[in-house]
C-alpha cells in the first residue's frame, strides 16, 4: 500500500479484530473520505472521478492532507457540497477555498465519463461566490488558477482584477477605493483581489510586473489593464466598461430636429470651485460661538465640560476637519486620498448639532466633498436627504444642498443612486419650489434639469427604477406648469417636459392625459413676448404630436 494510504488508514480508520481486507487505493481513498466527510450522495460522486493517479496525487499533496485532517474545514466542505447556494459564506474562507481548488486541480471536475450517468457536479464556490459577491457588493479573493479562470470565463459581467501585495503600499492605498467601487457597481461589475504571493502562477501567466495592477475582462477576454494606485482612473475605466453594450445592429439614433429639446449632456449643471480656506475659517468662527449649536451651552448646563458633549469642536476635530479640507482641496490627488471614518464621523456630528444657519460652510465643503470616489458609500438616499433637510430653514445653507445634490450626477454610480432613490431625494427637495427667494427656485430646477438630462443615457434609461422615475419627473412637471407663475421657472419645465417626451411613446401618452399640451400654450400666450420659451413651447408641441419626435 502506497504510505500516505497507509498513514492515512491508520491514522483516521478504526479496524476491529477481523481479519485485515486487502483494499484498492480507491477503496482506501474511498474509506479515507468517508471518515473525514461523512457518507453522503455527494462524495460518492465525487469519488466515482477520481483515478488511482488521482488518488496517489490527493495523498502525495501535504496541504491538501492537512486540510482533509481538519475536521472544521472537511465539515464546510459537507455543508457546500450538500446546498451549493451556501457558497457566499464560505468565499473568504482560505482554507476551504485552497482545498477546492487542489482538488479541482488534480482533475476532480464536474461532469462523467463513458456512458455511464455523471454523476452530481462538485459545486463551483468561486462562481458562486462571484454571483453572490455582485449582489453583497463585496471583493471576491481568489485563491488558484482554477478559481481565477472559472470566474473569469462564466462571469457575464465586467470582472475588475486587482493583482495586490500584502507588503505594497500603494496597494494598500488604494483598497478602500477598491472596496467601494465593488459596492457602488454591485450588479455592474464582480471584483477580483489576487495576492501575488499566494498565486505566483496567476501573476506570472498574466505578466504582472508591478502592483497594483488592474485587469479589466469581458466575456472572457482582457479588454484593458493599467498599473499603479490611481483611483479616479480605476473608477473612470469601470464607468466607462461597466455598461450594457448596444447591439450594433442597431442604427444610431437620428440628431433632434428642434432647437431647444432635448436637454444635451454638456448642460448638465455642476458646481466645482469652492474657497476652502474661507470655508474653513468660517467653520471655526461658528463652533465659537454659543448660538451655533441646536442646543445652547446654557441649557446643557455643560460650560465646563462642552468639548466633551459632542457639540463644539475640539481640537481633535479640528486637527481632522483640517485634513478633511485639504483631502477635498486636492482634487488631482482624490486617486491616492482618502475621506477617513473620523471624518465621517465629524460631518455626521456638525450636521446632526449645528443651527442651519451655521451650516452653510460644512455644506459647501460636502458640495466638494461628494465628488470624493471614498466618499460614495456613505452618500446613501438618506444621507443626502438628512444633508438637505437640515439645510432648509436657512437660504445660503439650502442653496449649497442643491448645489451639492446637482454635484451628485458627476459620477456614475452616484447618478444611479439619485435616480433609482428618486422618491427619496424629491421629498426632500420639494419643499424649495416654493421658497420666497428666487434662486433657491432656480437651484431646485436645476436638479429636476440634471435628471432630465441624466434620463436620456441608454444604460440609465433602460432601467426599471429609471421609467419610473421619469414617469414621476413628468407628473411633477406638470402640476408645477400649472401653478407656477415665475418664467424663469416655467421655461425650465418646458425644456424638461420636452426632453422627457422626446421619442418617448409612454411619457408622450402620460403627458397628453396630464394635458400638458393645453398648459404649454397657455404659457406661450402669457408670455408671448418671451422668445425662448416661446420657442420651447412650440417644439414641445410639436413634439408631442410627432409619432417619430
Amino acid at each position: 500500500m502506497d504510505r500516505h494510504l497507509e498513514y492515512c488508514v491508520k491514522g483516521h480508520l478504526e479496524f476491529d479484530s477481523k481479519p485485515p481486507v486487502k483494499y484498492t487505493p480507491i477503496d482506501s481513498a474511498r474509506q479515507i473520505c468517508t471518515a473525514f466527510f461523512g457518507h453522503t450522495v455527494e462524495m460518492d460522486s465525487m469519488l466515482s472521478q477520481m483515478d488511482p493517479q488521482t488518488i496517489t496525487a490527493i495523498m502525495s499533496d501535504p496541504d491538501l492532507m492537512r486540510l482533509m485532517s481538519n475536521p472544521q474545514v472537511m465539515a464546510k466542505v459537507q455543508q457546500l457540497m450538500a446546498d451549493p447556494s451556501r457558497a457566499a459564506e464560505f468565499m473568504n474562507d482560505p482554507d476551504l477555498m485552497l482545498l477546492m481548488e487542489r482538488m479541482r486541480s488534480l482533475g476532480v471536475n464536474p461532469g462523467g465519463t463513458g456512458a455511464a450517468p455523471a454523476p452530481a457536479p462538485i459545486p463551483n464556490p468561486w462562481a458562486s461566490a462571484a454571483s453572490s459577491s455582485s449582489v453583497k457588493n463585496e471583493v471576491v479573493a481568489v485563491y488558484g488558477m482554477g478559481q481565477f479562470n472559472e470566474i473569469v470565463r462564466t462571469e457575464k459581467l465586467l470582472v475588475v482584477v486587482d493583482f495586490t501585495a500584502s507588503w505594497c503600499g500603494p496597494c494598500r492605498h488604494i483598497a478602500p477605493a477598491v472596496d467601494s467601487l465593488a459596492k457602488l457597481y454591485a450588479g455592474k461589475a464582480v471584483f477580483l483581489k489576487v495576492d501575488v504571493d499566494k498565486n505566483r502562477d496567476i501573476a506570472q501567466a498574466k505578466r504582472i510586473a508591478s502592483m497594483p495592477t488592474f485587469h479589466f475582462y469581458k466575456n472572457g477576454d482582457l479588454v484593458e489593464e493599467f498599473s499603479g494606485a490611481n483611483a479616479s482612473k480605476l473608477e473612470s475605466t469601470v464607468d466607462r466598461l461597466a455598461v450594457v453594450e448596444v447591439p450594433k445592429s442597431e442604427p444610431a439614433a437620428a440628431p433632434s430636429p428642434y432647437a431647444t429639446i432635448p436637454l444635451q449632456a454638456a448642460e448638465l449643471a455642476t458646481f466645482q470651485q469652492c474657497k476652502f480656506d474661507v470655508v474653513k475659517e468660517k467653520i471655526i468662527e461658528f463652533n465659537d460661538s454659543p448660538g451655533t449649536f441646536r442646543r445652547y451651552r446654557v441649557e446643557l448646563h455643560l460650560a465646563d465640560v462642552c468639548s466633551d458633549c459632542g457639540l463644539v469642536l475640539n481640537d481633535a476635530d479640528l486637527a481632522t476637519l483640517s485634513s478633511l479640507v485639504d483631502v477635498v482641496s486636492e482634487r488631482t490627488s482624490f486617486h491616492r486620498s482618502t475621506i477617513t471614518p473620523a471624518q465621517i464621523d465629524l460631518i455626521d456630528r456638525m450636521i446632526e448639532n449645528w443651527k442651519p444657519a451655521h451650516l452653510p460652510p460644512l455644506v459647501n465643503l460636502l458640495r466638494m466633498a461628494v465628488i470624493h470616489p471614498s466618499l460614495h458609500a456613505w452618500l446613501t438616499s438618506a444621507n443626502i436627504a438628512r444633508i438637505v433637510r437640515a439645510s432648509a430653514p436657512s437660504n445660503e445653507a439650502s442653496l449649497g444642498a442643491l448645489r451639492m445634490t446637482c454635484n451628485l450626477f458627476i459620477r456614475g454610480p452616484l447618478k444611479k443612486v439619485m435616480v433609482d432613490e428618486f422618491d427619496t431625494i424629491h421629498e426632500a427637495i420639494r419643499p424649495f419650489i416654493t421658497s420666497p427667494a428666487g434662486p433657491i427656485r432656480l437651484a431646485y430646477m436645476t436638479v429636476l434639469i440634471n435628471y432630465a438630462i441624466s434620463f436620456l443615457e441608454p444604460k440609465l434609461a433602460a432601467t426599471e427604477s429609471a421609467q419610473s422615475a421619469k414617469v414621476q419627473l413628468l407628473s411633477i412637471c406638470s402640476e408645477l406648469l400649472q401653478s407656477s407663475s415665475d418664467v424663469k421657472v416655467i421655461n425650465r419645465l418646458v425644456l424638461i417636459v420636452g426632453s422627457l417626451v422626446f421619442r418617448d411613446t409612454t411619457c408622450k401618452s402620460i403627458a397628453h392625459s396630464l394635458q400638458v399640451a393645453e398648459t404649454c400654450a397657455k404659457a406661450q400666450s402669457e408670455f408671448a413676448t418671451d422668445a425662448q420659451l416661446s420657442l420651447a413651447c412650440s417644439e414641445v408641441l410639436k413634439s408631442l404630436n410627432d409619432d417619430d419626435n
